[in-house]
This record gives structure tokens, C-alpha cells and sequence, in this order.
């Protein structure tokens, strides 16, 4: 029965140790991502999945999607999830 016990705690550490080191911090980066994704307004600037730097034209919060400006007069549409972080340019 020592035994039993033994294994189940390591089990349970095991699991803890999962948890705290793989669940936890994909869940902060989630919430991060999500807040960010909450707070686009047109006229900020991100940085896309691909890599993109671009300007929000519009956000259509039913579809899910984002319409960016990557280059003067060049619109595409995204997934909203597609974009990562604000982009601040500091060479300005």
C-alpha cells in the first residue's frame, strides 16, 4: 500500500510539474494574444503571423477578420487571430 501511495504522489508532482511549465504559460500567452486582438482599432499598426507590418483598416468582430493596409492602397483581409503584436516603430 506504501508503494501505491508513493506513485500516485509522484504521479500527482508529475502532473503539477506539467501543468506549471507547459499549461500555464500557453494560457498567459493566449490571454495576451486575445486582449490584443480585442483592442484593434483602425490606424494601429501590427505585426502579422507572416511576419507582416501593416495598418488596420477595419475589423469585423462576427467574422473573425481584420482588414489590413500592408502597402499604400494594397488592402488584405486576415483572421483577426493572424495578428500577433502591436508594431512600434522607433526609427521615427
Amino acid at each position: 500500500m506504501e508503494e501505491f501511495a508513493a506513485v500516485a504522489a509522484l504521479c500527482l508532482l508529475g502532473l503539477g510539474a506539467y501543468w506549471a511549465f507547459f499549461v500555464f504559460p500557453r494560457q498567459r500567452t493566449f490571454i495576451k494574444r486575445q486582449r490584443i486582438v480585442q483592442s484593434l482599432e483602425p490606424g494601429n499598426r501590427v505585426i502579422t503571423g507572416g511576419g507582416m507590418v501593416a495598418t488596420v483598416v477595419s475589423v469585423d468582430v462576427d467574422a473573425g477578420t481584420t482588414e489590413l493596409e500592408i502597402s499604400e492602397g494594397v488592402c488584405v483581409t486576415v483572421v483577426s487571430a493572424a495578428v500577433l503584436q502591436r508594431y512600434e516603430d522607433d526609427s521615427a
